[in-house]
């Protein structure tokens, strides 16, 4: 497994695993540089939202999730890396006032994204158990984006 290859495979599995769940359709669903998710609103993104798959983090490791920090790590250790997945949708808060419904319809689909960013990983056929560590789910938004990610260490040992 590679790097590049981890990050695609993974994405894909998301995209699967959104159109499966019954979830509305995505603008955007793939792998993206940089630090932080793309802010698709006010493009031909909305209502739908954007999904991702982006590298976080890059280190010497011989474990999941810790960086060998020793004299000489780079030439007898593996790479750990973390990743992040995550799903944003469009949220007009500040377009209109909202309705109560709106609002609960809004936070029920983060959650049902929640669970489906986790079924991704754990479903992704190059991700195997021993190789990551689930980290933790982070909402982000409201602002005309509301959702959140996970996140997952993984060792290429």
């Amino acid at each position: 497994m590679d790097v590049p290859g981890l990050l695609v495979d993974l994405a894909a599995c998301l995209c699967e695993e959104n159109q499966a769940c019954g979830s509305p359709s995505l603008c955007y669903c793939g792998v993206i540089p940089g630090s932080q998710p793309i802010d698709m609103s006010g493009t031909d993104c909305e209502p739908a939202g954007q999904a991702w798959v982006r590298l976080t983090t890059a280190y010497p490791s011989q474990r999941v999730g810790q960086p060998d920090l020793t004299l000489g790590n780079s030439a007898n250790t593996g790479l750990g890396f973390g990743v992040e997945v995550g799903i944003l949708r469009y949220f007009p808060v500040q377009v209109q006032p909202m309705e109560d419904e709106e609002i609960l319809e809004a936070t029920l689909q983060q959650i049902t994204d929640m669970e489906t960013i986790r079924r991704a990983i754990l479903c992704c056929p190059s991700l195997s158990p021993k190789d990551y560590a689930l980290g933790t789910y982070t909402p982000l938004g409201p602002t005309t984006l509301v959702g959140g990610s996970w996140t997952i260490s993984v060792s290429l040992i």
